[in-house]
This record gives C-alpha cells, structure tokens and sequence, in this order.
C-alpha cells in the first residue's frame, strides 16, 4: 500500500509540474504571429468575411498563443479555457499589452459555458481531441453562433487523419462526423485545408 501511494504521489506531481511548465511557455514570436494573422486574413478574403467588425469566442485558449493572433483579426474576444494556471498566466500577459478592453477570459470548458451573448465567430485552437464530451461541447457552442456565424475548427494533422472530422468514441454516444453533426444544426463545411501539419475547417450556418 505504501508503494501504491509513492507512486500516486509521483503521477500527481508529475502532472501538476508538467502543467507549471506549460504554462510558463513562451508565446509565439512576432514572426509567426504574423505569418498566422496573413494564413488567416487570406482564408477570409477568400469568403469575404469581415473579421474586424465581428465577436470571436475562442474555445480553449489556454496561454493565449493563438488568442494574440486572432485579436488582431477580430473587435472582441472572449477567450475561455477550463485551466486556471493557464488563463491567470494569459490574464497577466493581456494586461501587460494593453488588451484588457478588447480580450475577455473564463476558466471554463466549453461543455459548461453560459453566457447572454451570442458570436460571429467560434474558434477551436487546438483544443477539439482534448474535450471529452465532444457532442455536449458543441451542442452548447452551436446555440452560441449568430445566424451566418462560422466554426473554425484547428486541429494537427497526424490527430484527425484516418478519423477525417471523426468524434472520438464516447461510452455514450455513437460515432458521428462533424459534417453530419452540423448539418443538423445548419452548419455547412465551407473550406478544408492543410497547412503545414494543420487541419483547418471552416463551417458556415446557413439560415
């Protein structure tokens, strides 16, 4: 039993310090920020949308990385994240930046988001394989998109290959694609492409 514990012991260390660390991560670099802001900017030419007029809530934001990015693309953010080391580190950068009017944290998974207001815009960074329950998540964000909004989902290659927009496997839900699962919501898979180990998916709710 004694044995059992240490090695509890060392799991949960391990984890809370591999956290500390990612949350003491540096943020991208002005180089690449600016490479992502042109990838995007060019994908929103592409279907006119016009990104500084519009409100963006971003699902797991963690440290902000891409947060930075897109406020430069859009009016206002709101950025929610359910790991606290991660958004009270961010939380500091913004002040640090003089963002605090324009960018808007939550700890909170999107599963359990609540909120009055509705979005232009809703943005996976990298977070889609890391919910749990997918189907709740998106049941939730869905009634968070205005009319004609968009879902820009940001997932690494080698993760979605061979699911192709796939849900992970839930214990209590069937697997079903995104495409399927937005379609019943009026969501359409507008644009699909690949750019430099990303998946990016862009969906349009169509009224």
């Amino acid at each position: 039993m004694c044995i059992l514990n240490f090695f509890i012991i060392v799991y949960i260390m391990n984890n809370i310090i591999n956290w500390k660390n990612w949350g003491n991560r540096k943020y991208m670099n002005n180089a690449l920020i600016e490479n992502q802001v042109n990838l995007y900017k060019s994908l929103f030419i592409l279907y006119d949308i016009k990104s500084t007029h519009m409100s963006l809530l971003e699902i797991g934001a963690g440290h902000g990385d891409y947060t930075l990015v897109f406020e430069k693309l859009f009016k206002k953010i709101t950025a929610i994240d359910p790991e606290k080391i991660l958004i009270d580190k961010f939380n500091k950068k913004i002040k640090n930046l003089n963002l605090t009017s324009k960018i808007e944290t939550h700890v909170y998974g999107c599963e359990d988001f609540i909120t009055s207001e509705t979005f232009d815009f809703i943005v996976f960074s990298y977070s889609f394989m890391w919910i749990n329950n997918k189907q709740k998540c998106l049941l939730n964000i869905t009634k968070l998109l205005k009319d004609n909004g968009y879902i820009l989902l940001m997932e690494p290659s080698r993760f979605v290959n061979n699911l192709d927009t796939k849900f992970i496997k839930q214990k209590e839900l069937m697997i079903e694609t995104l495409e399927t699962f937005f379609s019943s919501k009026k969501l359409k898979l507008i644009h699909f492409l690949t750019n430099k180990g990303t998946n990016i998916y862009l969906f349009q709710k169509k009224i």
